[in-house]
């Protein structure tokens, strides 16, 4: 799944999605609050917004549940 917020290009670190307008990868996200990171401290140490957050959290929601396979 592709939104509009967040894309998929094999020429920006090779494919790995991506918020638009970014070189942050989503899954930073989830690497950034298991190392101890709350939603604020993402917001204020990176260009990320709290709707970028909530994003990530339902596009990894549907991501693993196979919502996108074919």
């Amino acid at each position: 799944m592709v939104t509009k917020e967040i894309v998929k290009d094999k020429d920006i670190l090779g494919g790995v999605p991506i918020f638009r307008g970014t070189r942050i990868p989503v899954s930073q996200i989830f690497a950034l609050r298991s190392s101890g990171m709350t939603d604020r401290d993402i917001m204020n140490n990176y260009a990320i917004t709290k709707k970028q957050i909530d994003i990530a959290y339902r596009y990894a929601a549907i991501e693993l549940n196979g919502k996108n396979r074919k």
